[in-house]
């Protein structure tokens, strides 16, 4: 067995280890910070069941459960990619959801795809109510800070409490990383959250008055009104 198998041998954690972490308050923490993404997906996956463009959906949920087990792999660093990953997903999907012959193209060929800034726009151009609830919500701000101090994490820009990139070891998480990377995820969720209540606002009637609750916490109901984005209560 070569040396880099030898490596590779050692560097997952144990059982004991896996189980652990599995049982700890921080997986209870990863788990409910992506609550709310997977209630859209639920609710979005069901609306649009025959547009192909749910995929996005997918690959999003996709990369929420691989959190989870990089996390105690102490791959971090993967771990932030993947966030990045969901911002781009998710966005991507707030506009291709109702713009099914530029996802036809994209699907033919990948000059189409629509870049996260653009999809922004789009929204803030002909999405009702979206650009004054935005703006009022500082949601345009927000979005740009957390999507850049994400960036800087997958590139290794140091954040504190994230081991070197230089060796081939495991750095299994601390409180302080853990703490890190639960405050970006968290930030990133609301962000989203908050996206897609100004764009699919519409469908979430079809929610579960507890799911509709979850969905909104946090979220001052009365300044989404004032610019024309009403929400009707699950019956």
């Amino acid at each position: 067995m070569s040396d880099y198998a030898d490596e590779l041998l050692k560097f997952p954690p144990s059982r004991t280890e896996l189980k652990e972490f599995a049982r700890s308050a921080s997986s209870n923490r990863l788990i409910s910070a992506f609550e709310r993404p997977l209630i859209w997906r639920g609710l979005l996956g069901q609306v649009f069941r025959d547009d192909s463009c749910t995929a996005l959906l997918a690959s999003a949920h996709c990369k929420i459960l691989e959190c989870w087990a990089l996390i105690p792999f102490g791959l971090e660093n993967s771990a932030y990619s993947n966030l990045r990953g969901i911002y781009d997903s998710l966005v991507a999907f707030s506009y291709y959801a109702h713009h099914p012959v530029e996802w036809a193209a994209v699907v033919r060929e990948t000059a189409w795809w629509i870049s996260r800034a653009d999809a922004l726009e789009q929204h803030s151009r002909y999405t009702r109510g979206f650009r004054d609830a935005a703006r009022k919500l500082g949601l345009l701000e927000r979005l740009d800070k957390h999507y850049s101090l994400l960036s800087k994490y997958v590139h290794g820009i140091p954040p504190e409490g994230i081991g070197g990139l230089t060796e081939f070891t495991r750095n299994p998480p601390t409180a302080d990383s853990l703490l890190k990377f639960f405050t970006i995820a968290e930030a990133m969720v609301d962000d989203i959250n908050l996206l897609y209540i100004l764009v699919f606002h519409a469908h979430m009637v079809e929610l579960s008055a507890d799911e509709y609750k979850k969905l909104l916490r946090g979220i001052a109901v009365k300044d989404l009104a004032v610019h024309g984005i009403v929400l009707s209560k699950p019956v």
